[in-house]
C-alpha cells in the first residue's frame, strides 16, 4: 500500500508540473465547485450524452447531472488560488496527515429484485465493496458494510425517470444512517449504469441522497465490470464532477485534472490530449473509459472529497 500511495504522490507532482507549463501560459486561476447553484435541482439530465456513451455492453454509462453554463462560469470565479501556491498548501497538509484524518463510512446495500431478476448475489455485495475499499483507500476514505438487503419490487426495480414517487418510496423506506452513511441502490438504473446526487443537496433531499446502480453494471456483473461503476457514482457522492467539459474552463473546477473535450471511450492505447492541456482522464475514475483503464484519483480529486466531506457529511 505504501508504494501505491508512493506512486500516487509522484505522479501528482508531475502532473502538476506539466499543467504549469501548459495550462493558460503556466498559470491559472482556480474556480472551485461550491457555486453549483442551488436552483439547479439534481433531477434532469442530458438524455443526448447518456446514449452516445456507453459501456461495452451498450449500456448508458452515467447519469449524473452535469452542470450548466451558468453553474460552470460560477465555478470558474468562486475560488481563485495559484496552482503552485495550491499544490504545495494542499501536498503539506493531505499526504503528511492522511491517515490521521481518514474517514469511516458506513456503508449499506439494498439489492432491489423484480419477478425474474435477482439481481447480485451476497457474495458478489462483498467483492464489489472490497474493491470499493481499495480505490479508495490512498485518499483518506475507508467504507464499512454495515447490511445488504434484499427487496422484491416490480416498481423500485424499474422506474424510468428521476424522482419518480417509485424512486422516493423506495428511497424513503430503505435509507440507513445519516449523511456520512452510504445507501447502494441496485435495480435497472433508471437505463443508465448508475447516477448519484451531490453531497450540497444532502440538506435540501435527504431522502434522496445514495448512489443508485444498473444491476448489469455492478461489479462481476460481467467479465468488462470490475466495479468502477460503484467508485465513479461514490466519487460524485463526494463532489467529483466529470473531467471533461468540451475543452471549456474551469473544467471540473480541479487544477489537476487536465482540460478534456468529450469523455474517453474504451481504453485508448496511447494517451489522448484532446484540448492541448494535458493528457485525457483516461486512467481517472470519474472518466467514462474501460473499468481496465482506471487506476486512480488525483491529489486535486482527493482534496476536493475531503472539503466535501467536512462540509456536507460530517
Amino acid at each position: 500500500m505504501a508504494i501505491r500511495y508512493l506512486t500516487i504522490a509522484l505522479f501528482s507532482l508531475l502532473q502538476w508540473q506539466f499543467l504549469l507549463s501548459h495550462r493558460l501560459g503556466g498559470t491559472f486561476e482556480e474556480g472551485y465547485y461550491d457555486a453549483y447553484h442551488e436552483r439547479h435541482l439534481p433531477f434532469h439530465s442530458h438524455r443526448s450524452l447518456q446514449e452516445e456513451f456507453r459501456n461495452e455492453d451498450g449500456i448508458p454509462i452515467c447519469g449524473f447531472p452535469e452542470p450548466s453554463d451558468a453553474d460552470l462560469r460560477e465555478l470558474e470565479a468562486s475560488q481563485k488560488t495559484s496552482i503552485l501556491g495550491r499544490f504545495a498548501k494542499f501536498a503539506a497538509r493531505f499526504w503528511r496527515n492522511l491517515a490521521q484524518r481518514r474517514r469511516s463510512i458506513p456503508t449499506y446495500y439494498h439489492i432491489i429484485q423484480n419477478a425474474t431478476i435477482a439481481g447480485p448475489s451476497a457474495e458478489q455485495v462483498r467483492a464489489q465493496h472490497d474493491h470499493l475499499v481499495e480505490a479508495f483507500a490512498p485518499y483518506g476514505f475507508s467504507f464499512t458494510l454495515k447490511d445488504i438487503t434484499f427487496t422484491r419490487n416490480n416498481d423500485w426495480f424499474g422506474y424510468k425517470e428521476y424522482n419518480t414517487d417509485e424512486e422516493r418510496d423506495m428511497k424513503t423506506t430503505l435509507r440507513r444512517g445519516g449523511p456520512e452513511s452510504l445507501n447502494v441502490y441496485v435495480n435497472n438504473g433508471k437505463g443508465v449504469c448508475g447516477y448519484a446526487y451531490l453531497p450540497k443537496f444532502y440538506g435540501q433531499f435527504p431522502w434522496n441522497d445514495g448512489i443508485v446502480i444498473n444491476f448489469r453494471c455492478f461489479g462481476g456483473a460481467s467479465q468488462s465490470q470490475e466495479g468502477d461503476v460503484v467508485v465513479h457514482e461514490v466519487g460524485h457522492w463526494l463532489g467529483l464532477l466529470h473531467p471533461f467539459s468540451n475543452c471549456a474552463e474551469p473544467g471540473d473546477g480541479i487544477s489537476d485534472t487536465p482540460l478534456q473535450g468529450l469523455p474517453t471511450r474504451g481504453c485508448p492505447a496511447e494517451p489522448v490530449n484532446s484540448c492541448g492541456k494535458g493528457f485525457d482522464s483516461a486512467d481517472n475514475y470519474m472518466d467514462y473509459s474501460s473499468d481496465v483503464c482506471k487506476t486512480r484519483f488525483t491529489a486535486g480529486q482527493a482534496e476536493r472529497m475531503d472539503e466535501e466531506w467536512k462540509k456536507y457529511r460530517l
